[in-house]
């Protein structure tokens, strides 16, 4: 209708401006007029039509819109839900991921404890087995560990911690300490009683006496123990200081301690070393002579062991003009001396071995040989008859004992006695004359 209301009023102004009459102008317009109902009738149709085509349009688009919407909704929403979904996933991605990179950081760490308690595991059994090594180490070689050493007290660089002379493995009492052994000692000598009294050491009694013991021979010989040394330096002063042999002196001391016979010992059952032999103050002839031999030597002196039948004697080397039973050796001429008890000689053997070979050991050189005894007829300076000699219970003229004499010199001046009469001369050919 709009559109035909436009129609006339714009006719109408044409007419206007042309100057139509009006029956024409009227009967245009109803021309016009029963056309445009027509049209408009026509128009209306088509406008209905078109209407509802545009309705039917507007709704399908309405619909196609609301589908697009609902599509663009679905869509929207699975995109929602897909980027949501990936959103989870990338959230469990990722959680994942933080889980992968707390483990693998847990994993990392754990090997590094691993790794750290390993190496401090190996360096403790490193330093362990160092420790052990050095605890079982011997770095001075006296045959203690160091851990031995440090239960002792002792030192791993000093074979003999307390310096006493006794290794510390053989030591009762290596970082010191311990109790002296009181002795007192009495013997005969020239004429006279000696006593004496001395203290050693507990360490040197127990470390002899746990020796372990073997046959017979030199290794019980110690005249190099610091002990012994000792003791024989005492002795040698005393004897020089008098005037005496000291291998004589020395003698007579050991000959002075207690015997203890064989038969309650076994000869070569139980040998004892020097030490046992002075501590213990007793012994059998084995002991009494490794005991002798051992100061004798310690003195600077000649001996040698003597092994008889069941028994065993020393030998001390002396000057060849002294008499008595005797052995010639590489070195000189070893008298026989007899140490089990006081009032042998040298050079006086006991019947029984008078005629028995011997094995001789030279303690010096070690030198062994077997011998029997020789015999020089004693010939001693005459006590009661100066310039004479004295041998076997007579006297002689002569230093060798050759020269026999009963015609000695009187109590009285200038007159001799042979036992009968008196006489002016010393061969008693002539009678003194009253």
């Amino acid at each position: 209708m709009k559109k035909i209301k436009k129609f006339i009023s714009k006719h109408l102004l044409i007419s206007k401006e042309i100057s139509i009459s009006k029956p024409i102008i009227f009967f245009s317009i109803t021309v016009i007029l029963i056309g445009g109902i027509t049209l408009g009738g026509i128009f209306l149709n088509d406008k209905i039509t078109q209407n509802k085509l545009e309705l039917n349009l507007a709704q399908n688009a309405m619909e196609i819109a609301s589908l697009r919407e609902q599509r663009a909704l679905k869509l929207a929403d699975e995109k929602e839900k897909l980027a949501e979904k990936e959103r989870d996933q990338r959230i469990i991605a990722e959680e994942n991921a933080e889980q992968e990179s707390i483990a693998r950081l847990i994993a990392e760490k754990k090997r590094k404890q691993e790794e750290t308690t390993r190496k401090i595991a190996e360096q403790e059994l490193a330093t362990q087995e160092a420790r052990t090594i050095e605890l079982n180490s011997d770095k001075d070689g006296d045959g203690l560990s160091y851990q031995e050493e440090l239960s002792a007290g002792t030192l791993d660089t000093n074979t003999d911690s307390d310096s006493d002379g006794i290794n510390d493995k053989e030591d009762i009492n290596p970082a010191g300490g311990g109790r002296y052994i009181a002795q007192h000692f009495e013997w005969y000598y020239n004429n006279s009683t000696w006593t004496w009294d001395y203290s050693i050491h507990e360490d040197w009694y127990e470390y002899y006496k746990n020796k372990p013991r073997t046959s017979h021979g030199l290794e019980y010989v110690t005249e190099n123990d610091p002990f012994i040394k000792e003791v024989a330096k005492m002795l040698k002063d005393e004897a020089e200081k008098n005037g005496y042999s000291t291998t004589l002196f020395i003698t007579s001391f050991v000959q002075g301690l207690s015997y203890v016979k064989d038969s309650y010992t076994s000869f070569d059952e139980y040998p004892k070393y020097p030490v046992e032999t002075f501590i213990e103050r007793n012994g059998d002839c084995e002991d009494t002579s490794y005991l002798t031999a051992s100061l004798i030597n310690a003195s600077g002196y000649g001996s040698a062991l003597i092994e008889l039948s069941n028994h065993m004697a020393i030998a001390v080397k002396f000057d060849t003009s002294h008499g008595g039973n005797y052995y010639e050796l590489t070195d000189g001429r070893y008298y026989y001396f007899e140490t089990t008890g006081e009032g042998w000689v040298l050079g006086e053997t006991p019947l029984e071995y008078q005629h028995e070979q011997a094995k001789i050991t030279n303690v010096w050189n070690g030198e062994t040989t077997y011998s029997y005894p020789k015999y020089k007829k004693p010939c001693d300076p005459s006590t009661n008859y100066p310039g004479y000699y004295y041998s076997e219970g007579d006297i002689y003229r002569d230093s060798q004992c050759t020269n026999k004499t009963s015609c000695l010199p009187s109590i009285y001046s200038g007159r001799y006695w042979d036992g009968y009469s008196f006489y002016i001369d010393s061969y008693c050919t002539t009678l003194f004359s009253y």
